[in-house]
């Protein structure tokens, strides 16, 4: 498990705001299509992403006032900033 931070944007009451995000990061397992005998492989598991906290610029926590499509976009932001 990993722990990080990213800044991202978020709409808050019809205005974009900068946010600060910390969360948790667990890379998934990656899949096998098959074995080298042709034997069938196995799925991999998908990344998991969970956010901790959302604070403003002032500090403060605005969780429970991100919108599901800002929460989506920063799990995506976060997924593609750590697979980099």
């Amino acid at each position: 498990m990993k722990y990080g931070n990213i800044e991202a944007t978020a709409m808050i009451n019809g205005q974009d705001i900068e946010v600060n995000v910390e969360y948790e990061y667990e890379e998934g397992e990656r899949g096998l299509y098959a074995y080298a005998n042709g034997d069938p492989g196995y799925p991999g598991t998908p990344d998991e992403v969970s956010i901790l906290v959302i604070t403003n610029e002032e500090g403060e926590d605005i969780t429970d006032q991100i919108r599901s499509v800002d929460e989506e976009r920063i799990i995506q932001l976060i997924t593609d900033k750590e697979q980099d």
